[in-house]
This record gives structure tokens, C-alpha cells and sequence, in this order.
């Protein structure tokens, strides 16, 4: 009976191992193979072809060529870490924090509109988190995207008419990731007179390739008075910033909390290979004001304090505002 025991034992450790075995072989079959050279010259020749500044576009193909010939880089074998890499190279390179390189899973069942949460936009009820009404009806509204799509569009129409009788109105863009330049044309407008042209986009030669001029029909009533307070963070990134920046150089509302993170140049996603794709900024958005944008630096707010209190203290100030015109 022991020496049965024994054989069974050895058996059952057999079959372990085997399973073991396949399973690593299945675990290696899911990695994923790309050509080091071969991306940075792709890379290269997209942001060569395309970037809005031409002259730092070659310049940084030029080094990209030169790393993929060199040997001397230890490049990540996984291709998230490896596309985090070049996104490092590049941003170091340019300055330029909407220049990215990305891959995308093909296992991944997701082909939609990127954004934040990696969901479709109706199950992030387009971007709108939170609306909230305080004493004096100060109401709140949290916006972490500005989506591109009809639907979106008909969401915020709404979110307009809810609050148009507001005494004063706060945006929140802390956590806002940027999105639609015509997301924020169509909340902005509400704000001010119509047709004001408020930014204006050039392309690599120089040309005016659009110009985002506040709107004639709106989806609910023109609040020209109405003290409006924008909450800001390191985090609120590309049309959030422009968002923010179009409410302080009009002068138009208060922004209240952290500078934010440096990202202006919009752009597009061009294909490299082996699902690697690079985000290219193709224009350069220009205030008439300022007669130029936030590209590194930023949207300085006009009340500095950290964020998770930039709520309390706006509603402070609205309190204020409120107080004295009454």
C-alpha cells in the first residue's frame, strides 16, 4: 500500500508540473513582440512630418534615428513600459506634455473614444460628476471631460438650463482631463457676448486653422453678471486649461486653487506600427489677449490654494459676491 501511496505521489507531481509548464507557455504567448528600430524611426518620421514646430521636429527625429541605431539604451521588453519610455524621451526632448506614444492591446475589446475611465462616455454620464446647490443657490457643477459627441452635447444643454437661474455658478475641472474645444464653447458662451473670438489655432506654417468665437444660440439663457468661479489643480490638463484660461483673461470668473498642468497644443494620434501609435500637437492654440497660451506653465489662478480646499473657499467668495449685491 505505501509503494501504491508512493506512485501516486510521483503521479500527482507529474501532472503538476506539466500544468505548471503550460501555463508559463501560455503566459509567454501573450507577450507581445515589436521592433525597437523600427518604432523610433516611424516615430521619428510622423513627428518630422507633422509636429507644429518643424524645426524642433527635426531635431527630435534626428535623436530618435540616433537612439535606434545606437545599442547603448536598455529598452523595456513590455510594450506599455516601452511606450512609456519614449513618451519620457519625447516630452524631455520638446517640452511638450500632449507628446505621447501609446499602445494599444489588441486583446483589449475597447475601440472607443479614449478617456479617462477607458469606458464609453454615456457610463461616465458624459463627464458630468456632480451637481450640487448650496445656501444662497451657489451651485456646483464637477466636470472631469469634455466629450465630443452629440450626446455629450445635449447633456451639458441640459446641465445649462438647470442651472440658469443659479446667483452664482462653480466649475469644477480638478480632475478634468480636457477633451472638446466645442464643449467648451458651448458652456464659455453662456457667459459672455456673442461672437467674441476668444482663441484661435495655427498650424506648423504659421496659418490660422480655426478660430472658437463665442456662440448667437444658446441652449439656455446668457448669464453676463452672474459671478462664475472655476476650481483648478495640477490635474486639470488641455481644454480644461483652455476652459479655465478663457474665464481669467476675459476676465469673465474667478479661478480658484493650483496652477494647472502645462498642456496646450492639440494635436492627433498618428499610426507607428505593431499597435503603436504617437500623439502629435499639430497646432498651437493662440489668445487674442495674450497672444499666446498656457504650453508649460500653465493657468496661474487668481485665488492660490490647494486644491482639496479650493471648493470651500470659492463658495466663500460667491457667498461674498452675493452679499453685496444684495
Amino acid at each position: 500500500m505505501q509503494i501504491k501511496h508512493h506512485h501516486h505521489s510521483r503521479l500527482w507531481k507529474l501532472i503538476v508540473s506539466s500544468f505548471l509548464l503550460a501555463c508559463s507557455a501560455s503566459a509567454n504567448s501573450d507577450s507581445f513582440e515589436f521592433s525597437v528600430e523600427s518604432i523610433l524611426k516611424k516615430t521619428a518620421e510622423q513627428i518630422d512630418a507633422n509636429y507644429v514646430f518643424p524645426e524642433l521636429g527635426t531635431s527630435v527625429a534626428q535623436h530618435l534615428n540616433a537612439l535606434a541605431e545606437s545599442s547603448e539604451t536598455e529598452w523595456a521588453s513590455e510594450p506599455d513600459a516601452f511606450a512609456k519610455q519614449v513618451t519620457e524621451i519625447l516630452q524631455e526632448l520638446t517640452a511638450d506634455k500632449h507628446m505621447r506614444i501609446r499602445w494599444q492591446d489588441p486583446r483589449s475589446n475597447n475601440k472607443r473614444v479614449r478617456h479617462r475611465l477607458g469606458i464609453p462616455p454615456e457610463k461616465d454620464n458624459f463627464g458630468i460628476q456632480k451637481i450640487q446647490r448650496f445656501e444662497n443657490n451657489i451651485i456646483l457643477v464637477k466636470l472631469t471631460q469634455f466629450y465630443a459627441n452629440t450626446e455629450s452635447h445635449n447633456a451639458i444643454a441640459a446641465v445649462m438650463q438647470l442651472i440658469e437661474n443659479a446667483d452664482a455658478v462653480i466649475w469644477d475641472i480638478r480632475e478634468n482631463v480636457g477633451g472638446d474645444p466645442q464643449t467648451v464653447n458651448q458652456i464659455f458662451s453662456h457667459y459672455m457676448e456673442a461672437g467674441i473670438d476668444y482663441i484661435s489655432f495655427y498650424d506648423r506654417d504659421g496659418n490660422v486653422r480655426g478660430t472658437m468665437t463665442t456662440r448667437e444660440e444658446l441652449n439656455a439663457k446668457r448669464n453676463l453678471e452672474i459671478p462664475v468661479f472655476v476650481l483648478t489643480s495640477k490635474n486639470a490638463f488641455s481644454a480644461a486649461e483652455e476652459f479655465a484660461y478663457n474665464f481669467k483673461t476675459f476676465e469673465r470668473g474667478v479661478l480658484v486653487g493650483e496652477t494647472t498642468g502645462g498642456g496646450a497644443n492639440p494635436g492627433g494620434r498618428f499610426p507607428v506600427e505593431s499597435n503603436f501609435q504617437v500623439f502629435v500637437p499639430t497646432g498651437r492654440p493662440v489668445n487674442p489677449l495674450t497672444q499666446t497660451n498656457w504650453e508649460g506653465v500653465g493657468v496661474v489662478p487668481d485665488i492660490e490654494v490647494p486644491a482639496d480646499e479650493a471648493l470651500a473657499k470659492a463658495i466663500q467668495e460667491a457667498m461674498t459676491r452675493i452679499g453685496n449685491k444684495k
